[in-house]
């Protein structure tokens, strides 16, 4: 009986590795730069900025649509930064995470692992009921 646990126990270990290691080709092959993100996010606030400044102007006229730009750049600066700041932050963890469940199967987590034996046992009983 702890003979079958263990080998229960090894092939769950080997389909959860299989798994990460798919999940990590999918975002290997997904993966999006600092400066492609960067980018990413410049052109779709330019792009929705430029859509909507003619209204802007149109609204408040030309000194104070143009003065209201001017006092906008700091902001929009800083919250750039920000983002880019952040984006860096978590590629950096999540290197650092990915690095953690290659040499430590413990940080994979004990509760994937619980589920996935809780799983194949009841499948493993389905089976003995329809057998």
């Amino acid at each position: 009986a702890t003979t079958a646990s263990s080998e229960d126990a090894t092939t769950v270990m080997n389909q959860s590795s299989n798994k990460r290691s798919n999940s990590n080709n999918i975002h290997q092959n997904n993966k999006l730069g600092v400066w492609q993100g960067t980018a990413l996010l410049t052109a779709d606030c330019l792009g929705v900025g430029i859509l909507a400044l003619p209204q802007s102007i149109h609204v408040l006229g030309w000194v104070n649509g143009l003065a209201f730009l001017i006092l906008q750049l700091p902001i929009n600066y800083y919250s750039g930064y920000i983002l880019a700041w952040t984006a860096v932050q978590v590629e950096n963890e999540w290197k650092q995470q990915q690095q953690r469940s290659r040499h430590d199967p413990q940080a994979v987590g004990e509760e994937e692992f619980a589920l996935e034996m809780t799983r194949i046992k009841k499948e493993q009983e389905n089976d003995e009921g329809t057998s």
